[in-house]
């Protein structure tokens, strides 16, 4: 391994070892790691993807999956409502399916524990970087997703403890019910309790996570009327 590389490989590893005990919770694929000229770790949560370059260690933060193009509104600890809308545009339609194209199955997934995952950091005010799915149950698939229409996710908060959320959801298109189901969510920091954490590295990766996602956030809700959502309270 050349010189540079060698030289943040601690960091990867140490980082890896905090990813490796949240991949244990999830119940999506094992993430993947290349290295080469950069370090790249896939968190188990298709959104959140970390770039480590072997360059000084600097981490840089790209979405890819993103499955939300809208937030559309918001009561803090009780509901979110999302959409995604669906473009012939998009890449892995050409192979689901190239003649009867329609969003996957596994997508709807994502794009729900994307707006479950909203909801939770939107209403803790980013006070986890790291929100994965822990576990979904009772998933039922309606009816398909074509190019042309937009999913709206309904996601209803049932339970709540320090670690975990219990979410139910409920995906439509044009009023037609097309999937449901409901999530358990698992919230967490790469560096554990960040007012007893001693490890500089982790916490500053925690802290670039959160700023990134305060980015989409703005992204999520330009033009909308819930923006900027995170300092609305719940309504008495």
């Amino acid at each position: 391994m050349p010189e540079a590389e060698n030289d943040h490989f601690g960091l990867l590893t140490h980082t890896w070892a905090k990813i490796r005990q949240l991949v244990e919770l999830s119940c999506l694929a094992e993430p993947s790691i290349i290295v080469g000229s950069h370090f790249l770790v896939v968190m188990p949560h298709l959104s959140q993807i970390a770039l480590l370059s072997s360059l000084g260690a600097q981490l840089d933060i790209s979405m890819r999956f993103l499955l939300l193009d809208r937030i559309c509104s918001f009561v803090p600890d009780t509901r979110l409502t999302a959409i995604k809308n669906v473009s012939l545009a998009e890449d892995y339609l050409a192979d689901h399916f190239p003649e009867f194209p329609v969003l996957p199955g596994v997508f709807m997934i994502e794009a729900a524990t994307q707006a479950a995952a909203w909801l939770i950091r939107l209403s803790e005010n980013y006070a986890h970087s790291t929100i994965v799915l822990h576990e979904m149950r009772a998933v039922k698939f309606a009816d398909f997703v074509s190019p042309g229409h937009t999913l709206q996710i309904h996601m209803e908060q049932k339970k709540r403890d320090a670690v975990h959320a219990h979410m139910r959801f409920q995906g439509d298109v044009d009023g037609r019910n097309c999937v449901s189901g409901r999530l358990v969510l698992e919230c967490t920091n790469l560096a554990g309790d960040p007012a007893s954490s001693r490890d500089a590295d982790l916490i500053e990766l925690d802290k670039r996570l959160i700023d990134h996602f305060r980015t989409q956030e703005a992204m999520l809700t330009t033009g909308s009327h819930v923006a900027p959502i995170h300092k609305q309270s719940v309504p008495k």
